[in-house]
């Protein structure tokens, strides 16, 4: 059988955890934007068509959009953190430092 990776189990994890956070965050952040400017109920289910397409459309694109962001900035956060408390890249990446 072949060993476990544990620190590559744990990343593993860990992404996919910041995934759904960011996905849960950008959807509440949207629809309590979405309601603040007047658009009542957010369009949350695309298959409903007594709503208008173009709220479908500018809620899907608006909500992947704030929470690829928002998984970017937690998963980069993520990165930096593992690399100070383990002195090591996390796994499947590089590891390299920016240039200034």
């Amino acid at each position: 059988m072949a060993s476990v990776d544990r620190k590559k189990l744990v990343w593993t994890g860990l992404t996919i955890g910041i995934g759904i956070a960011a996905g849960s965050v950008a959807e509440r952040l949207l629809g309590s934007a979405w309601t603040a400017l007047g658009g009542g109920d957010p369009p949350q289910e695309a298959a409903d068509r007594r709503r208008p397409i173009l709220d479908v459309l500018i809620w899907g694109a608006a909500a992947g959009g704030l929470a690829g962001l928002l998984r970017a900035v937690i998963t980069r956060s993520a990165s930096a953190t593992w690399e100070l408390v383990t002195a090591t890249a996390p796994p499947g990446t590089t590891g390299a430092k920016p240039e200034a």
